[in-house]
This record gives C-alpha cells, sequence and structure tokens, in this order.
C-alpha cells in the first residue's frame, strides 16, 4: 500500500528543481546580453545524491528526471511533463510556456507497473509502463493508461534542462524607467512569499521568485501560487525601480507596475510590500524573504517537512 513520503530537505530541493523546470525552456522575445553569475542552481550530483537522499528503490531509476512530451518552445507554446525525482515523490506539469500549472505526486514501480498517487486529490491511477529507446539513442515512456494524456508519449529530457538555473538572455520591458541603483537592491535574486494556514483548514503561499537583475534593474522571474502540493507558476520580466516594480507577464502580454517599500517584521526577517499586487487584485501584500532565488538550502528552510511553515507577514 502507498504511503505519503515525509517531505524531507532533499525533495524540498527537488520541489525548487520543479520550479525551476520552467526557466531552462522558456525563450523570451526581445532579447539583450544576460548576467549569468549565480544563476546555476547545483546539479543533482551535487545536492540530491543517492546517499543523501536515502535512494533505496533502485526498480525506479530508470523512470527518474524528465519526460515531455514536447520540445522546447517559445512563450504560448504547450508544456507537457512528468518528472519522477527518485524518492517515490514526483511532479506532473502542464500549460504553456510562461503558464503551468503544476500537481505532486507518489508513486511506486514495481516490474513495468506504476502506481500512481496525487497528493492534493487523493486520486490513485495504475498503469503498466513501457520506456524503450528509438533509432537516435533516445528514450521514450509511454503509459497505457496516462492518467493526464491518453496516449501520450514522453521523451526523456537531458539532466541540464532539469537542473540548471536560466542562462537564457533577459527581456526588456518598455514601459520600464531604468535605474543604476536598482542592480544593487537586495529584492532581486531572492525569493519572496506570504505563507498562510487558514482557519477553515489548509494553507496557501503566493511567491515571486526574481532572478538576478541586470546592471539596469531588469531581469527574469516567476510568480507561484497554490499550497506544496499543486501550484501554478507565471513567467514574468521585471525592472526594479528603487520605490517600483514593473512586471510582464509574458503568456497575457499584461504589464503591471506597483509600487514598493522594504523592511523588516516582528523577528527581524527582510520583507518586502507590494502596495499595488497585480496577483492579488492589486492590493497591498507583504512577503518575507525565503532565500536565494536559487539556493536550495534557503528553499529546503520554506518548505521542510518537519516544524512550521514559515510564518506568515503580518499586515
Amino acid at each position: 500500500m502507498m504511503t505519503r513520503a515525509a517531505w524531507t530537505p532533499c525533495f524540498a530541493a527537488s520541489m525548487l528543481v520543479g520550479l525551476l523546470l520552467l526557466a531552462g525552456e522558456i525563450e523570451i522575445p526581445r532579447l539583450i546580453d544576460a548576467p549569468t553569475e549565480g544563476t546555476h542552481a547545483p546539479s543533482a550530483s551535487e545536492s540530491c545524491s543517492p546517499g543523501a537522499r536515502g535512494l533505496d528503490a533502485p526498480q525506479s531509476a530508470p523512470l527518474v528526471g524528465v519526460w515531455s512530451r514536447y520540445e522546447l518552445g517559445s512563450v504560448g507554446d504547450p508544456v507537457r511533463f512528468y518528472y519522477f525525482h527518485g524518492n517515490g515523490q514526483g511532479l506532473y506539469r502542464y500549460g504553456r510556456q510562461g503558464l503551468t500549472n503544476t500537481h505532486s505526486f507518489d508513486y511506486e514501480v514495481d516490474g513495468d507497473t506504476l502506481a500512481l498517487r496525487f497528493r492534493k486529490t487523493g486520486q490513485r491511477h495504475q498503469t503498466q509502463l513501457v520506456v524503450q529507446r528509438d533509432a537516435r539513442g533516445r528514450r521514450w515512456l509511454q503509459l497505457a493508461d496516462d492518467p493526464r494524456e491518453p496516449g501520450a508519449r514522453y521523451r526523456e529530457r537531458a539532466p541540464g534542462a532539469t537542473f540548471d538555473g536560466p542562462s537564457r538572455e533577459l527581456a526588456v520591458c518598455e514601459t520600464a524607467i531604468v535605474d543604476a541603483d536598482a542592480a544593487a537592491s537586495p529584492v532581486a535574486g531572492r525569493i519572496w512569499i506570504d505563507h498562510r494556514n487558514f482557519a477553515t483548514g489548509g494553507a496557501e503561499f503566493h511567491m515571486y521568485q526574481f532572478n538576478a537583475a541586470g546592471i539596469d534593474g531588469r531581469g527574469i522571474g516567476w510568480y507561484h501560487q497554490g499550497d506544496f502540493d499543486d501550484w501554478t507558476t507565471e513567467a514574468f520580466t521585471y525592472q526594479l525601480g528603487a520605490k517600483s516594480l514593473h512586471l510582464w507577464f509574458l503568456e497575457h502580454d499584461e504589464r503591471e507596475r506597483t509600487s514598493l517599500t522594504r523592511g523588516e517584521d516582528e523577528q527581524g526577517r527582510p520583507t518586502l510590500t507590494l502596495h499595488e499586487d497585480p496577483r492579488d487584485f492589486w492590493h497591498r501584500r507583504r512577503f518575507v524573504d525565503a532565500g536565494a532565488s536559487f539556493g536550495l538550502a534557503a528553499f529546503a528552510d520554506v518548505l521542510r517537512s518537519t516544524g512550521q511553515h514559515p510564518a506568515p507577514a503580518s499586515h
């Protein structure tokens, strides 16, 4: 019987990988040179070796990695892939380049049988799996009773597509105003999260993840919203001013601007307040600093399974 696996720090790192998968795959229009320093996430061998993650199910090893139905594309192109972490936990992501939804699941492999249990809904599926290699040496996965895309075939992606941070060039937001001081802003290169436990049960997070900014304060980032079982991811480019943030959400070609302030909460944690948060109906929302944008250790603290989730920023 399949049981829900504990959230370990290394699995938290795998969830970060899940969040970053979009970053290395999206092609951004209107390109300029991008800084690359500090944008590389540790590889699987560096951060999640078999010993570190307690991998004791070698029968699942052939599935470990990303299996994608579609090739890399541009903004608006379809996204469908399974990501099997290797410790019985994984992700299914679907949508379009620039705007996706992610479902987490537990899985077990027994011979050529794959059992899946989606964490949010508890839905269970059992299917026969076939992994084949084509004439070019590429591996393909097909599930006889695919719970998400009946009849689909998925090609194995190279490890670099899974674990590398974005090295793409950055987009220019035409409405942005250049501020040379913005490159030194502590907002860029960080994850900012507002996590709340609901009195009615469950929880939700709102998260802005900013890649490092260039000298003019421009960069690329991702907005995540959901809980740690299901969440959406939306790509954007941004430009930071001293007291403002310009955002260009790529899939909807939506340009937004909000004033911002930085400060500290009652616990001394750095905070970022967006006074007209475009993803909260232009309402004020305060976020706390959850660490470096591509720092696995910091993200593990956000997603750790023991102890409390991050305390929400008080409003």
